[in-house]
């Protein structure tokens, strides 16, 4: 399949994307710009839907899940679908007063 694109992490690769996810959702994003962090990636499965649209799932946040006709608007409209996720993970560790903690693995 051709609209298929898998992206397969090893553990140390995996480790360091859940880094830089807990660094940027603890600082938030313009803060990492302000520490000279310009961006982070973040690795996205595409598989053609049944409807003929593209479909786009985030690997680092599975809630991030997105559509598009082509492959640009599915990337598009991850960056977006990121952006909320993230925003809604600070607003829910603040109003539950959330201690957050480190775990290696």
């Amino acid at each position: 399949m051709p609209y298929l694109r898998r992206t397969t992490l090893c553990c140390a690769e995996l480790l360091q994307a859940y880094k830089v996810l807990y660094r940027n959702l603890r600082y938030g994003t313009e803060r990492l710009i302000g520490l000279g962090v310009r961006s982070m990636q973040f690795h996205i499965n595409v598989w053609k839907g049944e409807d003929g649209y593209l479909i786009g799932k985030c690997v680092e946040l599975p809630a991030a899940m997105t559509q598009g006709k082509t492959q640009q608007e599915v990337v598009e409209n991850m960056r977006e679908a990121i952006l909320l996720v993230r925003q809604d993970i600070q607003a829910e560790a603040r109003e539950k007063k959330a201690q957050q903690l480190t775990v290696e693995a």
